[in-house]
């Protein structure tokens, strides 16, 4: 007979951190209900924004014994559904990365305040929020950090020079990252399964 899965209690709530200058704004934290320390992970939502998929995210983390916490980043467009905040976002012209980088160095500073916590923080970000991934990754003190499919991370030549804006293009030499992204020129299958694979066990010992 095949062995049960377990399925871990956890521990999981919605609390308020400080975030960029003062502001008090939401949060999902979960963890897993024992055990510890553990590590971290940020989970930057996209831009349909702190919605139930990336509280799932968090949840999902929890579950494979991590302490994962989603900041809600378009907390100030509220209250409302998350595709009210996400319109009201869209209507101001997008999302401020000073505010943003703001919000995950609260974040992080409340998940290093924590006992049960490791110190070590990755992020992990999808579609727009993978852009915010690889921002954080290379303006906040993490130790990894995954982009999931975000656009608009490097400037191209015909563009201006990278900002803090449209990024830098040296997180790889600060700390493990990964970039999950859709290219227009395939590569040989095996020879790039084994370089995703590579980065993914880099960015897993980073934690």
């Amino acid at each position: 007979m095949a062995q049960a899965t377990l399925h871990p209690a956890m521990s999981a709530e919605t609390i308020q951190i400080t975030g960029h200058n003062g502001d008090a704004i939401d949060a999902y934290v979960a963890k897993p209900a024992e055990g510890g320390p553990f590590a971290a992970v940020l989970v930057a939502h996209h831009m349909p924004g702190w919605d139930e998929w990336c509280i799932e995210v968090a949840r999902r983390f929890a579950h494979h014994g991590y302490l994962a916490v989603c900041p809600n980043l378009h907390h100030r467009q509220g209250p409302g559904t998350p595709a009210e905040m996400s319109a009201r976002v869209r209507d101001d012209g997008g999302q401020r990365d000073a505010f943003v980088l703001g919000d995950l160095q609260g974040a992080l500073d409340h998940v290093r305040s924590l006992p049960d916590a490791t110190g070590k923080v990755g992020i992990i970000g999808f579609c727009s929020g993978g852009r915010v991934a690889y921002m954080a990754g290379c303006n906040l003190e993490l130790d990894a950090a995954v982009d999931c499919w975000g656009g608009n991370s490097h400037a191209r030549p015909h563009q201006r020079e990278p900002t803090d804006a449209r990024d830098r293009d040296d997180a790889g030499d600060a700390l493990p990252d990964l970039g999950l992204v859709r290219q227009r020129r395939r590569q040989p299958r095996r020879r790039a399964g084994e370089r995703d694979r590579g980065r993914t066990a880099e960015a897993r010992q980073g934690l």
